[in-house]
């Protein structure tokens, strides 16, 4: 069995206080070990070029497939 570790993903160094529905960029953001923030902006990047939001179903899963983090 595994340890349970409380991690954030780093949100709380860079939008501390802030609430935004925000369980993708962060899931995200641990699993591949890089800060919130860059996450955050390279999602709302991708959304932005196709006129969606960060966290909508197409953005982040065009974002792990292009990781290899899904097929």
């Amino acid at each position: 069995m595994m340890k349970f570790e409380l991690n954030d993903g780093g949100r709380s160094l860079d939008f501390k206080g802030k609430r935004t529905g925000d369980c993708v960029i962060r899931a995200i953001s641990i699993a591949e070990k890089k800060r919130y923030k860059d996450i955050f902006e390279e999602l709302t990047t991708m959304g932005l070029a196709v006129g969606r939001f960060a966290n909508d179903d197409i953005i982040w899963q065009s974002y792990l497939k292009q990781r290899g983090w899904i097929e």
